[in-house]
């Protein structure tokens, strides 16, 4: 992710009812819900999944997907890399 073009305050957090996501190379927003299913990610695996939220909207469902924002350029100078570990890892 671009730092400078990343919307503030950065929060992981879980699955919530009625969340949407746009991700990136599809026009429009989809319902994190029909996503999982879609993927066919059990119910125990949704409701655990983290999602990283940038301010307010979410931007990253790792394993997932991610949005277009804060997309790196050529002007870019600054790039945050965010991994997730398993906990018990």
């Amino acid at each position: 992710f671009d730092c400078e073009a990343l919307p503030q305050p950065l929060i992981v957090r879980n699955f919530r009812r009625g969340d949407r996501f746009e991700p990136l190379g599809m026009s429009g927003h989809k319902k994190i819900k029909d996503l999982f299913i879609d993927r066919k990610v059990a119910l125990p695996k949704r409701v655990i999944a983290p999602l990283l939220v940038a301010g307010g909207e979410i931007i990253w469902i790792p394993g997932h997907g991610r949005s277009r924002t804060a997309l790196m350029t050529p002007q870019s100078h600054a790039v945050a890399r965010i991994k997730v570990i398993p906990l018990g890892t």
